[in-house]
């Protein structure tokens, strides 16, 4: 916004040197040409817009084979199915994305070994059908480029699109119950705990605080649908 009000700065003399074939035009565009080359953030903060994670207790905490979450840069987006990344983009075989496979609710993307090679993602599927929990498994084949750029064979994508588990192997039946009770809010564990004790809340909804101007001109506290 800073970046954009300035350029109204340079336009107060006379913003119609914008649209003149003058040397005095010239300079001007040139200048808000050099503006936006200094503070073009809005422009490439790829980063920003594309690598959204999320830090939560409802994830199962990276295990030793996940290594250290990939760094975050506000200008570069590296494609990652680390957990709490939002799953890449990638368009498959057949010319769809892979966005467009995900069932309506959670999905098991599974990229297959070989031949019809399921019985890695059983467990957890069947973990999911205790709980009543919808999980579409979606199996692909020999799309190795997709693969290449989730970096894994084995992915629980949450209905927002956001990797809540990943891995190369399945998991026996005890571990995938706790998977998907973790990832579902149903159980929570000593991680979950020690989260929540390292971000104390001082229970107040945000959207109200200081929002004293706000609930005489928009009337805020009789908006119960919007607020619910």
């Amino acid at each position: 916004m800073e970046a954009h009000l300035a350029v109204s700065g340079f336009l107060e003399a006379d913003p119609s040197l914008l649209e003149k074939d003058s040397p005095e035009g010239d300079v001007l565009r040139q200048k808000i040409h050099q503006h936006y080359q200094q503070h073009g953030g809005e422009n490439t903060s790829i980063g920003l817009e594309m690598d959204i994670r999320h830090d939560s207790c409802v994830y199962p905490p990276p295990s030793e084979a996940d290594g250290k979450a990939p760094d975050w840069d506000l200008t570069r987006y590296i494609p990652s199915t680390f957990i709490g990344s939002r799953a890449p983009h990638v368009f498959l075989r057949d010319g769809k994305s892979i966005f467009d496979h995900y069932g309506p609710y959670w999905t098991l993307v599974e990229f297959s070994k070989g031949g019809d090679h399921q019985t890695e993602s059983h467990t957890l599927l069947a973990a999911a059908k205790t709980i009543e929990m919808p999980v579409d498994h979606l199996l692909l084949s020999g799309e190795d480029d997709a693969q290449k750029v989730w970096g894994v064979h084995l992915a629980l994508i949450r209905p927002d699109g956001h990797v809540a588990w990943r891995g190369d192997e399945g998991l026996e039946a005890g571990k995938a119950q706790e998977v998907v009770e973790v990832v579902s809010g149903r159980r929570k564990t000593a991680y979950a705990l020690s989260y929540k004790a390292s971000r104390p809340s001082n229970g107040v909804f945000a959207a109200t605080t200081k929002a004293d101007s706000q609930v005489h001109d928009y009337e805020l506290e009789k908006m119960g649908i919007m607020q619910g």
